[in-house]
C-alpha cells in the first residue's frame, strides 16, 4: 500500500505540473488508490504478448477506452481500430497502432460500429458513440 501511495503522490505532482485540471488529477489518484491489487492468477493462465500498441492519447488519466474493430474482409491488413479518447472524441488506428484519423467531437464513450449498412444505396460502415458533452 505504501508503494501505491507514493505512486499516487508522484502521479498527482507530475499531472499537476503537466497542466492537468485539478479534477482530472484527483480522479486519477483516487482511481489508482481505490483499485484493488490483482490477486493470484489461475494456474492455466496464458500470457499473450502484443504485436503492436496504439499511440497514446494526448490526455492524462483513463482517457483512452472502448475499442471497436472493423475487419476489412477483402484486405485484413487494412482493418481499423476505432477507439474513444473520453476527453476529446474518436481516434482511428491502423493495425500497426499508428493514428489514422481523429474526430474531436467532445467527451465520447462506448463506441461501436456496424458494417454493411445501406445508406442511400451505398454499403457503409456506421460508427456511433455516446457523447457526454453538454
Amino acid at each position: 500500500m505504501k508503494t501505491r501511495r507514493l505512486t499516487a503522490a508522484l502521479a498527482l505532482c507530475s499531472l499537476a505540473f503537466a497542466g492537468c485540471s485539478p479534477g482530472a488529477v484527483v480522479r486519477c489518484v483516487l482511481t489508482d488508490l481505490m483499485t484493488p491489487e490483482p490477486g493470484p492468477q489461475p494456474a492455466d493462465t496464458r500470457t499473450v504478448t502484443a504485436a503492436a500498441e496504439t499511440v497514446p492519447v494526448p490526455d492524462a488519466c483513463d482517457a483512452a477506452d472502448d475499442p471497436a474493430v472493423w475487419v476489412d474482409e477483402s484486405d485484413p491488413e487494412a482493418s481499423l481500430i476505432v477507439a474513444t479518447n473520453k476527453l476529446r472524441g474518436l481516434v482511428v488506428y491502423g493495425l500497426d497502432g499508428a493514428v489514422v484519423s481523429t474526430n474531436d467531437v467532445g467527451r465520447v464513450n462506448n463506441v461501436d460500429l456496424r458494417g454493411g449498412v445501406d445508406v442511400g444505396g451505398e454499403d457503409t460502415i456506421v460508427v456511433a458513440a455516446t457523447n457526454r458533452t453538454t
